[in-house]
Protein backbone atom coordinates (compact mmCIF):
# COMPACT_ATOMS: atom_id res chain seq x y z
CA UNK A 1 0.00 0.00 0.00
CA UNK A 2 1.05 3.59 -0.99
CA UNK A 3 1.97 5.53 2.06
CA UNK A 4 0.11 8.50 3.14
CA UNK A 5 2.74 10.15 4.14
CA UNK A 6 3.13 13.75 2.87
CA UNK A 7 -0.86 13.97 1.71
CA UNK A 8 -2.03 15.06 5.10
CA UNK A 9 -3.76 17.84 3.36
CA UNK A 10 -3.98 16.85 0.37
CA UNK A 11 -5.86 13.23 1.42
CA UNK A 12 -8.51 15.39 3.72
CA UNK A 13 -9.06 17.18 0.51
CA UNK A 14 -9.14 14.37 -1.38
CA UNK A 15 -11.73 12.22 0.24
CA UNK A 16 -14.05 15.19 1.08
CA UNK A 17 -14.04 16.07 -3.08
CA UNK A 18 -15.05 12.31 -3.48
CA UNK A 19 -18.65 13.66 -2.93
CA UNK A 20 -18.50 15.58 -6.44
CA UNK A 21 -17.07 13.03 -8.41
CA UNK A 22 -17.97 12.23 -11.83
CA UNK A 23 -16.53 9.66 -14.02
CA UNK A 24 -16.97 7.89 -17.09
CA UNK A 25 -17.37 10.43 -20.41
CA UNK A 26 -15.41 13.25 -19.77
CA UNK A 27 -17.37 16.26 -21.27
CA UNK A 28 -15.34 18.89 -22.38
CA UNK A 29 -16.12 22.64 -22.50
CA UNK A 30 -14.43 22.92 -26.44
CA UNK A 31 -13.18 20.43 -28.73
CA UNK A 32 -9.59 20.21 -28.67
CA UNK A 33 -6.21 19.42 -27.97
CA UNK A 34 -6.33 18.62 -23.75
CA UNK A 35 -3.85 19.00 -21.36
CA UNK A 36 -3.34 17.09 -17.88
CA UNK A 37 -0.52 18.46 -15.49
CA UNK A 38 0.35 16.20 -12.70
CA UNK A 39 0.15 18.04 -9.48
CA UNK A 40 -0.17 15.87 -6.46
CA UNK A 41 1.77 12.24 -6.37
CA UNK A 42 4.81 12.71 -8.66
CA UNK A 43 6.63 10.65 -6.07
CA UNK A 44 5.20 7.93 -6.97
CA UNK A 45 5.59 5.46 -10.01
CA UNK A 46 1.50 5.16 -11.07
CA UNK A 47 1.57 8.57 -10.98
CA UNK A 48 4.68 9.39 -13.33
CA UNK A 49 3.12 6.29 -15.86
CA UNK A 50 -0.01 7.84 -15.94
CA UNK A 51 1.05 10.71 -16.65
CA UNK A 52 2.91 9.41 -19.70
CA UNK A 53 0.09 7.61 -20.46
CA UNK A 54 -2.33 10.84 -20.82
CA UNK A 55 0.27 12.48 -22.23
CA UNK A 56 -0.62 10.05 -25.21
CA UNK A 57 -3.49 10.54 -26.08
CA UNK A 58 -4.18 14.43 -25.05
CA UNK A 59 -4.35 15.65 -28.56
CA UNK A 60 -7.02 13.02 -29.03
CA UNK A 61 -9.03 14.36 -26.27
CA UNK A 62 -12.02 15.99 -27.45
CA UNK A 63 -15.92 16.85 -26.34
CA UNK A 64 -17.57 13.29 -24.69
CA UNK A 65 -14.12 11.79 -25.06
CA UNK A 66 -14.61 8.29 -23.25
CA UNK A 67 -10.91 8.98 -21.54
CA UNK A 68 -11.46 5.66 -19.20
CA UNK A 69 -10.07 3.49 -20.26
CA UNK A 70 -7.65 4.80 -22.95
CA UNK A 71 -4.13 3.03 -21.45
CA UNK A 72 -0.90 3.27 -24.13
CA UNK A 73 1.54 1.55 -21.73
CA UNK A 74 1.45 -2.44 -21.20
CA UNK A 75 2.28 -1.42 -17.22
CA UNK A 76 -1.52 -0.82 -17.04
CA UNK A 77 -4.30 -3.26 -17.79
CA UNK A 78 -7.69 -3.58 -17.46
CA UNK A 79 -9.50 -6.36 -15.11
CA UNK A 80 -11.04 -9.02 -17.54
CA UNK A 81 -15.03 -7.71 -17.46
CA UNK A 82 -17.92 -9.98 -18.25
CA UNK A 83 -21.43 -8.61 -19.30
CA UNK A 84 -23.78 -10.52 -16.66
CA UNK A 85 -27.68 -10.77 -17.31
CA UNK A 86 -28.71 -7.87 -15.15
CA UNK A 87 -32.57 -9.69 -14.90
CA UNK A 88 -30.92 -12.61 -13.74
CA UNK A 89 -29.28 -10.52 -10.97
CA UNK A 90 -31.71 -7.83 -10.31
CA UNK A 91 -31.62 -8.70 -6.70
CA UNK A 92 -27.57 -7.24 -7.23
CA UNK A 93 -28.80 -4.21 -9.19
CA UNK A 94 -31.43 -3.45 -6.54
CA UNK A 95 -28.32 -3.44 -3.66
CA UNK A 96 -26.58 -0.83 -6.45
CA UNK A 97 -29.03 1.37 -6.23
CA UNK A 98 -30.01 1.02 -2.44
CA UNK A 99 -26.10 1.46 -1.72
CA UNK A 100 -26.18 4.50 -3.98
CA UNK A 101 -29.11 6.46 -2.67
CA UNK A 102 -27.87 5.63 0.89
CA UNK A 103 -24.28 5.22 0.83
CA UNK A 104 -24.36 6.34 4.81
CA UNK A 105 -27.78 3.99 5.68
CA UNK A 106 -28.90 6.81 7.52
CA UNK A 107 -32.27 5.96 5.93
CA UNK A 108 -35.43 3.82 7.77
CA UNK A 109 -35.81 0.32 6.06
CA UNK A 110 -39.03 1.78 4.49
CA UNK A 111 -37.69 5.12 3.03
CA UNK A 112 -35.06 3.05 1.43
CA UNK A 113 -37.70 0.44 0.18
CA UNK A 114 -39.84 3.49 -0.89
CA UNK A 115 -37.20 4.89 -2.67
CA UNK A 116 -36.08 2.02 -4.48
CA UNK A 117 -39.32 1.38 -5.47
CA UNK A 118 -39.66 4.40 -7.48
CA UNK A 119 -36.90 3.86 -9.61
CA UNK A 120 -37.90 0.27 -10.56
CA UNK A 121 -39.56 1.64 -13.54
CA UNK A 122 -37.16 3.73 -15.17
CA UNK A 123 -34.07 0.69 -13.93
CA UNK A 124 -36.46 -1.83 -15.91
CA UNK A 125 -36.65 0.28 -19.04
CA UNK A 126 -32.67 1.33 -19.04
CA UNK A 127 -31.76 -2.57 -18.51
CA UNK A 128 -34.31 -3.01 -21.55
CA UNK A 129 -32.27 -0.57 -23.57
CA UNK A 130 -29.23 -1.13 -22.28
CA UNK A 131 -28.31 2.04 -21.07
CA UNK A 132 -27.66 -0.14 -17.31
CA UNK A 133 -25.24 -2.40 -17.59
CA UNK A 134 -23.80 -5.11 -15.35
CA UNK A 135 -20.32 -6.88 -15.77
CA UNK A 136 -18.37 -8.84 -13.51
CA UNK A 137 -14.52 -9.60 -12.86
CA UNK A 138 -12.46 -11.82 -10.47
CA UNK A 139 -9.32 -9.83 -9.68
CA UNK A 140 -7.50 -8.29 -6.15
CA UNK A 141 -9.91 -5.24 -5.79
CA UNK A 142 -8.41 -4.39 -1.96
CA UNK A 143 -4.86 -5.59 -2.55
CA UNK A 144 -4.75 -8.00 0.04
CA UNK A 145 -3.34 -11.03 -2.16
CA UNK A 146 -6.86 -12.92 -3.07
CA UNK A 147 -8.88 -12.60 -6.03
CA UNK A 148 -12.04 -10.98 -5.22
CA UNK A 149 -15.45 -11.32 -7.11
CA UNK A 150 -16.15 -7.67 -8.34
CA UNK A 151 -19.45 -5.82 -9.88
CA UNK A 152 -19.76 -3.09 -11.85
CA UNK A 153 -22.85 -1.11 -13.18
CA UNK A 154 -22.69 1.23 -16.06
CA UNK A 155 -25.83 3.56 -15.60
CA UNK A 156 -26.84 7.20 -16.32
CA UNK A 157 -25.90 9.69 -13.86
CA UNK A 158 -29.19 11.50 -12.43
CA UNK A 159 -27.45 14.93 -11.74
CA UNK A 160 -29.85 17.54 -9.71
CA UNK A 161 -32.53 18.65 -12.55
CA UNK A 162 -32.24 15.68 -14.43
CA UNK A 163 -34.88 14.18 -16.87
CA UNK A 164 -35.12 11.05 -18.84
CA UNK A 165 -34.50 13.58 -22.02
CA UNK A 166 -31.96 15.66 -20.72
CA UNK A 167 -29.00 15.98 -22.77
CA UNK A 168 -25.80 15.78 -22.83
CA UNK A 169 -26.21 12.48 -20.35
CA UNK A 170 -23.30 11.46 -18.18
CA UNK A 171 -22.33 7.99 -17.73
CA UNK A 172 -20.38 5.99 -15.79
CA UNK A 173 -19.49 2.69 -13.07
CA UNK A 174 -20.65 1.85 -9.87
CA UNK A 175 -18.46 -0.68 -7.98
CA UNK A 176 -19.38 -3.36 -5.55
CA UNK A 177 -17.08 -6.65 -4.25
CA UNK A 178 -17.27 -9.28 -2.51
CA UNK A 179 -14.20 -10.00 -0.64
CA UNK A 180 -12.90 -13.42 -0.61
CA UNK A 181 -11.37 -13.03 3.03
CA UNK A 182 -13.85 -11.39 5.35
CA UNK A 183 -17.97 -10.33 3.68
CA UNK A 184 -17.74 -7.46 6.15
CA UNK A 185 -15.33 -5.62 4.48
CA UNK A 186 -17.08 -5.53 1.46
CA UNK A 187 -19.68 -3.79 3.42
CA UNK A 188 -17.58 -1.10 4.73
CA UNK A 189 -17.24 0.30 0.90
CA UNK A 190 -20.73 1.31 0.69
CA UNK A 191 -19.43 4.71 2.12
CA UNK A 192 -17.65 5.29 -0.68
CA UNK A 193 -20.90 5.03 -2.42
CA UNK A 194 -22.89 7.06 -3.69
CA UNK A 195 -24.86 8.64 -6.50
CA UNK A 196 -21.75 11.19 -7.33
CA UNK A 197 -18.75 8.49 -6.66
CA UNK A 198 -18.25 6.97 -9.79
CA UNK A 199 -14.85 5.21 -10.67
CA UNK A 200 -13.01 2.79 -13.05
CA UNK A 201 -10.41 0.09 -11.77
CA UNK A 202 -6.94 0.09 -13.76
CA UNK A 203 -4.41 -2.60 -12.95
CA UNK A 204 -0.72 -1.53 -12.06
CA UNK A 205 1.90 -3.85 -11.50
CA UNK A 206 -0.13 -6.48 -9.86
CA UNK A 207 -2.38 -3.44 -7.94
CA UNK A 208 -5.51 -2.14 -8.23
CA UNK A 209 -6.51 1.65 -8.43
CA UNK A 210 -9.76 3.47 -8.86
CA UNK A 211 -9.97 6.40 -11.00
CA UNK A 212 -11.94 9.34 -10.95
CA UNK A 213 -13.08 12.58 -12.60
CA UNK A 214 -13.64 15.52 -10.30
CA UNK A 215 -14.66 18.82 -12.34
CA UNK A 216 -11.73 19.97 -13.32
CA UNK A 217 -9.45 16.89 -12.15
CA UNK A 218 -8.84 13.87 -12.78
CA UNK A 219 -7.78 11.38 -9.38
CA UNK A 220 -6.00 8.03 -8.61
CA UNK A 221 -7.38 6.49 -5.50
CA UNK A 222 -5.47 3.27 -4.15
CA UNK A 223 -8.29 0.55 -2.34
CA UNK A 224 -6.87 -1.39 0.44
CA UNK A 225 -7.91 -2.97 3.75
CA UNK A 226 -7.21 -1.35 7.09
CA UNK A 227 -8.37 -3.02 10.34
CA UNK A 228 -10.79 -5.13 8.90
CA UNK A 229 -12.46 -1.88 6.62
CA UNK A 230 -11.98 -0.49 3.36
CA UNK A 231 -10.15 2.60 2.57
CA UNK A 232 -9.55 4.18 -0.22
CA UNK A 233 -5.88 6.14 -0.50
CA UNK A 234 -5.67 9.39 -2.36
CA UNK A 235 -2.66 8.75 -4.78
CA UNK A 236 -2.86 11.28 -7.59
CA UNK A 237 -3.91 14.33 -8.73
CA UNK A 238 -3.67 15.49 -12.28
CA UNK A 239 -5.36 18.89 -13.38
CA UNK A 240 -6.92 19.45 -16.73
CA UNK A 241 -7.10 22.20 -19.50
CA UNK A 242 -9.02 22.08 -22.45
Amino acid sequence: MLSREGFCSFGTRCVLALGFMLMGVMTCTEAGAAKFSLVEGKQYEVCREYAKNLDFFSASITRNTKIFPLLRFKEFQQPRWQRVNANKKFDLVQKFYRWNNDPTSSLSSAEETSRWQAEVPLVEHEIRNETVRLERAHFNFDNDGHADEVYRLYHPYRYAGWQPDSSPQIYGYWFIYESSVDTRISETFRAFSGEDRLYNAVLFRGRTFLIGWLVGELEIFEPSVVQSRMALTPVCIFRYQP
